[in-house]
């Protein structure tokens, strides 16, 4: 089959959310098609100055044995030497979808050094051969954009989504045209226990990905800012890792789950976001399968006979010294099991980093003792949980409150799913501020 994209290169001002982060010159690729909807490129900006449409990376699909042609027309205006310039040539690009599914990313990194931050990006997603593409919203055909519902010839689908990292201004960085800054925010910097929190800040700016219990999913992530240092983290779901793609084919339950870019200055920075799992049907996410075929999964939970390992764990206040020259903090926030906790307090045991053990398939079950002035929780990186109850951090818009106040106890239960090996814990109270890991499979404290 032969597909030819009719794409024009623009620029406008995009805004990237509600506090008035924008760029007032990004360059972007946008389907002729769409500006014409628009009442051509003029109208289109237009109305994308005055944020009447959606703005995000073109992201546009094919299948694999089909034909591609992209018909690009430059329609920037660029001023140097006192002369202004309309560029209407139109640059032709063609291809063959052989081999296996992939992402083909369209990008120019001309004028790097006065529009490094306005660089135009997209992507051409190849799909199994035969599968189909549809709009989650209104299961009309897709011709464009950066989540998708995805049919295979077998009947099955999955859902897909595309998550762009890209450069906003120097040292900030932002998802799909969109940043979620904490600084913006004060009180996001001084409560960090509510910081992903859509019940005290409402939902970020950036890509809420919706999905219902149990559906495929699949997230891609592209890398725009030539750092070639990101990686997605999602917290709570069972995920399987190819290069830049993340696939969730295991059951997962409903609530909302935090994701966000592998370091955490990032995460305090701008680069997060929410996987929204409804726990009914709404009216603008179909369905990928019938109401009889459509089987929403229990949360996650402890079977009869499950394993499960048992800690109780204090969160406490402690000196670390980290050398022989007197090199110290005096307020380092730590993890210790209780058994340990009066050893530690005394000065007669040394703090390490806390490692507890699990074997693959089995519970942890953790009783977070907190000892502190502040809020404090555990939420692990790479395990499985119900986020509304065990996540150990208050994400979205679940209600049940995930971080232990001074003074008090809290319980957390996680699955440690076959193939993990090594996960960090981290309190979402004092995100920075923290010393713990799990290490599963029988690793030991000093392989640690």
């Amino acid at each position: 089959m032969l597909r030819i994209f009719e794409i024009a290169i623009i620029q406008a001002k995009i805004t990237y959310n509600s506090y008035g982060c924008h760029d007032p010159e990004r360059c972007l690729f946008v389907l002729k098609e769409e500006l014409e909807r628009c009442g051509g490129p003029d109208a289109y900006i237009h109305k994308a100055d005055r944020q009447e449409i959606k703005i995000e990376p073109l992201v546009i699909r094919a299948n694999t044995g089909d034909y591609i042609e992209l018909h690009i027309t430059d329609l920037l205006q660029y001023s140097g030497n006192n002369t202004d310039i309309m560029h209407n040539e139109i640059l032709v690009r063609r291809f063959y979808a052989s081999g296996k599914p992939g992402i083909i990313l369209l990008h120019n990194y001309l004028f790097e050094n006065p529009h490094q931050y306005h660089r135009l990006y997209g992507a051409l997603i190849i799909e199994d051969e035969g599968a189909k593409f549809y709009n989650p919203h209104d299961n009309k055909e897709l011709q464009f954009g950066t989540q998708a519902v995805i049919r295979r010839m077998d009947g099955t689908f999955f859902r897909e989504f595309i998550l762009f990292v890209h450069n906003f201004c120097y040292k900030t960085m932002g998802i799909n045209y969109c940043i979620e800054p904490v600084a913006e925010k004060p009180e996001r910097a001084r409560n960090p226990a509510y910081m992903f929190s859509s019940l005290v800040h409402g939902d970020p700016a950036t890509p809420i990905l919706e999905t219902y219990p149990g559906d495929e999913l699949r997230i891609h992530l592209l890398d725009c800012t030539n750092t070639g240092y990101h990686s997605l983290n999602i917290q709570g779901m069972p995920v399987c890792i190819d290069g830049s793609s993340f696939r969730i084919t295991d059951r997962y339950s409903m609530g909302d789950y935090l994701y966000y870019l592998e370091k955490t200055d990032n995460t305090l920075n701008c680069l997060w976001g929410i996987i929204r799992v409804y726990g009914k049907y709404i009216k603008n996410l179909i369905p990928l399968y019938s109401e009889k075929e459509q089987f929403f999964p229990k949360p996650v939970s402890p079977e009869a006979g499950s394993i499960i390992n048992h800690y109780k764990i204090a969160a406490v206040y402690t000196e670390m010294i980290y050398n022989r020259y007197g090199n110290n903090s005096p307020g380092k926030i730590i993890f210790v099991l209780m058994e340990d906790l009066d050893m530690v307090l005394a000065g007669k045991s040394k703090p390490k980093p806390l490692v507890i053990h699990a074997g693959a398939g089995e519970w942890i079950e953790i009783i977070l003792y907190n000892a502190l002035d502040t809020r404090i929780s555990f939420n692990p990186q790479s395990l499985q949980y119900d986020p509304l109850h065990n996540s150990g951090i208050n994400v979205g818009y679940n209600q049940w409150e995930q971080t232990v106040a001074p003074g008090e106890s809290r319980r957390y239960i996680w699955y440690t799913k076959e193939g993990c090996k090594l996960c960090i814990m981290q309190a979402s109270g004092d995100i920075n501020n923290f010393m713990a890991g799990i290490a599963t499979g029988g690793a030991s404290t000093e392989q640690f």
